[in-house]
């Protein structure tokens, strides 16, 4: 556990393995005001499709893998898989004064529909005043209770060029106690669960190269997240999944609100750039 104003974490090109929490936060627990970053700053790394890595992370309360409270978690090019916890089985924020930015992430196969002892209520669950912030990130075949998102007690997400195929979820947000969003540029599974007032939303298949094996890179031929969007409301800070430059025009596909792809995965055609030749 990260505790208190001067407590700071920086890290990057780790792998969370089969933590157990008999509480909050399976791998990562940050309360007080503490900071937790976490960031990929180079193409070399010990899994290059995964490395930033929580994986089957357990906690017996909130945050299968990571619990914010009070504090401030920055996370980019992390992939969360098989984590599991009572509420929020992947990711668990409260309080007024945290922040929480989640960027270029993918998030899949966590939680398992409340088989073996976990409730499984949610892959994120923003409560008590929280402000969470997702973008260019990817939630699919995820097994959690209600929906992906779960805000409650007067809390607000932005979710802005992003993925969320995750039927097997339920809806993409559950909104209760005052709760608030704001959404733009995503590709969903459905989209009567949340305002889409004024922003880009399609209920579409993403495409992906390899769901089953966990390769949720597009297909760029095909893919409805090429030459999606512009950066307008995402603002990235980080490359994509693969450390990978965002905003690369396919000159083959016509642009539908501008040359960014959404999702984690920015695609570059028949990815000759993936050993790191940009």
């Amino acid at each position: 556990m990260a505790h208190g104003n001067s407590t700071v974490i920086n890290a990057e090109a780790t792998h969370f393995l089969r933590n157990q929490s008999e509480g909050i936060g399976g791998a990562i627990a940050v309360d007080g005001g503490a900071s937790f970053t976490l960031r990929r700053t180079n193409k070399g790394c010990f899994n290059y499709d995964k490395c930033n890595f929580f994986d089957g992370n357990t906690a017996s309360e909130e945050g299968g893998a990571i619990h914010n409270s009070e504090s401030h978690v920055d996370i980019s090019s992390t992939h969360f898989s098989s984590n599991r916890a009572n509420i929020g089985s992947a990711y668990y924020t409260e309080g007024t004064v945290n922040s929480n930015k989640i960027e270029g992430s993918i998030f899949s196969q966590n939680g398992n529909h409340a088989a073996g002892g976990f409730n499984d209520r949610n892959v994120i669950r923003a409560t008590n005043g929280s402000d969470i912030t997702v973008t260019y990130s990817t939630f699919a075949d995820n097994n959690v209770l209600f929906a992906t998102f779960g805000l409650e007690n007067a809390s607000t997400m932005y979710l802005y060029s992003s993925i969320v195929y995750d039927s097997s979820s339920g809806d993409v947000f559950d909104i209760n106690g005052g709760s608030t969003h704001d959404v733009d540029c995503l590709l969903v599974h459905e989209s009567g669960s949340f305002n889409t007032t004024n922003a880009k939303v399609t209920v579409a298949n993403p495409e992906f190269i390899d769901a089953a094996n966990q390769n949720f890179h597009i297909k760029t031929a095909i893919s409805p997240a090429v030459d999606y969007c512009s950066d307008s409301e995402a603002m990235a800070v980080h490359k994509d999944i693969d450390f990978q430059t965002r905003g690369f025009n396919n000159e083959l596909i016509t642009d539908l609100f501008g040359p960014y792809d959404i999702g984690a995965d920015e695609s570059f055609g028949n990815r000759i750039f993936m050993d790191g030749f940009e």
